[in-house]
């Protein structure tokens, strides 16, 4: 499996305590299957941070989350009330429950794979409720 990390740099080597914490998933190194997705972020940090757009390529085993030596936390391919709770602790600087299964604040998962998020996860949104058909 081809993953992509965008960035401002070179990804040559993952060094956990760089990465930010707060995060969809909690601290950790964020990676796409999705090639234009790693594009738009590595350019958005390079205009936050400076540097130049890059996109690492990495090369991982397919079978990956059936390693029993990682800790994995899979969601489904679409959003799901499971899901918005986990990303909404993650994001939570008040959040105290870290031992919670809905969080990664202590790194509990080694790898976490799931739909992306975007600013409005935490807004329930009815179309036809606000007349917006």
């Amino acid at each position: 499996m081809r993953l992509f990390h965008g960035s401002n740099m070179e990804i040559d080597k993952v060094d956990l305590p760089k990465c930010m914490p707060y995060k969809d998933f909690g601290c950790g190194f964020y990676t796409t299957l999705l090639e234009e997705q790693a594009w738009r972020m590595a350019q958005r940090r390079a205009r936050i941070d400076g540097g130049i757009p890059t996109v690492t390529v990495y090369d991982v085993p397919d079978n990956l989350t059936e390693n029993s030596d990682l800790n994995c936390r899979i969601f489904d391919d679409k959003p799901t009330i499971e899901w918005a709770i986990f990303i909404k602790n993650n994001r939570d600087r008040k959040f105290t429950d870290i031992s919670s299964r809905e969080c990664n604040l202590d790194c509990k998962y080694d790898v976490v794979i799931g739909p992306v998020a975007n600013d409005t996860v935490g807004v329930m949104h009815d179309k036809s409720a606000a007349g917006n058909d």
